[in-house]
């Protein structure tokens, strides 16, 4: 079978039929197949979705913190993609699992975000399933009257759709609000129709006794086992405990069933076998850059041994012909400098970059201080020969916001003149801690005026996604400028004449490493040349458009830090360079 994208869903579609029959350990595993394969195939789509129902088989093993892991790293993905229908379900089920922690602050911020989404984009079903995890809430907090009204809605659209799942799952909600009316009395603020206890049970064993008929058809049994529960509690008010004894003990078989020691050892052996093989791919990749970096050394340690044995033998020819040494110490003095010139042209070009970027970003803020010098000046005559007060009023209405216009463009100039100084400034290669994110906007910022500058047609989308769990780390400021500058403006001029060119910065936290990742969809980087990439003089550009020297100082940059650069790419798709910094 070739098309491992449709074995890897096949495998997904299993995964959540094992989830519905209560067979936790097989629908995770059969997640993580699937979630193997479109990592490899880097399907971010469908990584999201296969994160979000590892999520979901997670919380109902009530393991609320992995739940959460997956469930945000799920979002983390959908935001990034835009996709606003996968974005409220992974904030639905964000909010499910803090309502399973009694987090009913935070379960309700996630199930609103989640309802406004699906009801933008005029999804009935998602409008469903977020009304009824709304109603949970209410129901959670004793908020009966509130819960009902969302369940009833909810079963109104769920029946409108045809869903027999979401069908039964409303109708069993609804009996179990019932059961829990009689469990703990009505309030007296409560309507008439919630304090007759007898047309409450009545009405809990109806919906009830419609749900368990709909959900044994389906075979959902995390629900069911809910469900008699509940009709068991309904049976004891009744006075039938015979029954309420029959329908607990059902409950009971599908909960050990669901939830047995066995079940949890089998999923903490798939969770550790997913955590080894992430540990072992990284060691492999290590493997890689280490022997990628020592056949590296090796290729230095022979370029200069054949420099030196040159100039032993040039030394030895004007020696045979009893010339002076000098020519021999000119010509190694000829050569260095023009490996430092070269060096200090990269530089300089760098330094050129922010600088010409400043300008072009400083300009906004100054036009406008300019324009609205010129029409306040404007007033300000005006304002002389006016004789009506409410119309020199108005002229000072205007004159003092514009005015506050002038004060906030001007305040904006001056902070990104000190801002990208402080990055500048050379503190002769000292480390400080540094806001890294704020310096990879910044420098987005810059690197995109430059190239806009140089070129009006000049269009790309520069997507920004940054962590901000770490606020700062301590890297040489001026240094790791030059290495994701000369990487944004690499990233740029990739995509330079494409239609839908997008160049996207991000970080993250990996362990105890930071990333940086610059991604570019241009023409990528042919297979034969990738290994030569961060080699000194080597460039694609012509010739004279790149020295050949930017990634080979910023590989050395990076090194210098105790981090590594690699470049991941693929010819017709993109590149992506990924800096990793300790923290």
């Amino acid at each position: 079978m070739h098309d491992r994208s449709g074995v890897a869903r096949a495998l997904g579609n299993i995964g959540i039929v094992y989830q519905n029959q209560g067979n936790l350990p097989k629908a995770l595993e059969y997640n993580f197949r699937a979630l193997q394969v479109f990592e490899e195939q880097r399907d971010k789509r469908r990584i999201a979705k296969t994160l979000s129902n590892i999520g979901t088989v997670y919380e109902k093993q009530n393991d609320y913190s992995l739940a959460l892991k997956y469930d945000f790293k799920s979002l983390k993905i959908s935001e990034e993609l835009k996709d606003k229908y996968n974005i409220a379900i992974n904030l639905g089920n964000i909010g499910n699992v803090y309502a399973s922690q009694k987090d009913y602050a935070s379960a309700l911020v996630y199930d609103n975000k989640a309802l406004k989404l699906f009801e933008e984009l005029g999804n009935k079903n998602g409008i469903a399933i977020s009304l009824g995890n709304l109603g949970d809430v209410s129901q959670s907090e004793n908020e009966y009257p509130q819960a009902l009204s969302f369940y009833y809605k909810a079963l109104k659209i769920s029946e409108e759709l045809g869903d027999k799942s979401s069908i039964a799952r409303n109708l069993g909600n609804i009996g179990g609000v019932y059961v829990k009316v009689v469990k703990n009395k009505p309030s007296a603020e409560f309507p008439d129709s919630l304090k007759n206890a007898k047309t409450s049970l009545a009405k809990a064993l109806m919906y009830l006794g419609k749900a368990i008929v709909l959900e044994k058809e389906i075979g959902e049994l995390g629900s069911l086992q809910g469900f008699y529960q509940s009709l068991s509690e309904a049976q004891e008010f009744s006075g039938n405990y015979k029954e309420a004894l029959a329908y607990k003990n059902l409950a009971y078989s599908i909960k050990d069933s669901m939830f047995s020691m066995d079940n949890s050892k089998r999923i903490e052996i798939l969770e550790n076998q997913r955590k080894e093989d992430i540990k072992q791919k990284e060691i492999e990749i290590q493997k890689l850059q280490l022997e990628s970096a020592r056949n590296q050394k090796w290729y230095f340690i022979a370029g200069v041994m054949f420099l030196i044995l040159l100039l032993v033998l040039l030394y030895n020819r004007f020696r045979f012909k009893q010339k002076s040494s000098d020519e021999l110490e000119v010509a190694y003095h000829i050569l260095k400098s023009t490996q430092q010139q070269l060096v200090q042209q990269e530089k300089l070009a760098s330094l050129g970059q922010i600088t010409a970027g400043i300008a072009h970003e400083i300009q906004n803020p100054l036009n406008f201080v300019n324009n609205f010098s010129d029409i306040t000046k404007e007033l300000i005559k005006d304002y002389k020969t006016i004789e009506s007060e409410t119309e020199r009023q108005e002229v000072v209405d205007i004159i003092d916001k514009n005015l506050d216009k002038i004060i906030r463009h001007g305040k904006r100039a001056d902070q990104i003149v000190k801002s990208m100084l402080m990055h500048t400034q050379n503190n002769a290669g000292e480390k400080k801690a540094i806001n890294i994110n704020a310096l990879c906007n910044e420098l987005a910022e810059v690197a995109y005026s430059n190239a806009t500058a140089n070129d009006a047609d000049f269009k790309c989308e520069v997507i920004k996604y940054f962590d901000n769990s770490v606020d700062k780390i301590d890297v040489i400021p001026q240094d790791i400028t030059r290495v994701v500058l000369n990487l944004l403006n690499n990233a740029l001029y990739a995509v330079k004449g494409k239609h839908d060119a997008t160049v996207t910065i991000s970080t993250d936290v990996d362990i105890d490493m930071f990333e940086i990742r610059i991604k570019d969809n241009g023409g990528g980087i042919p297979e034969a040349i990738r290994a030569k990439i961060f080699e000194p003089f080597f460039t694609t550009k012509p010739t004279n458009e790149g020295t050949g020297l930017g990634l080979s100082l910023s590989y050395d940059i990076v090194l210098a830090h105790h981090g590594d650069i690699k470049l991941e790419s693929k010819e017709g798709i993109g590149s992506e360079f990924i800096i990793r910094l300790p923290l």
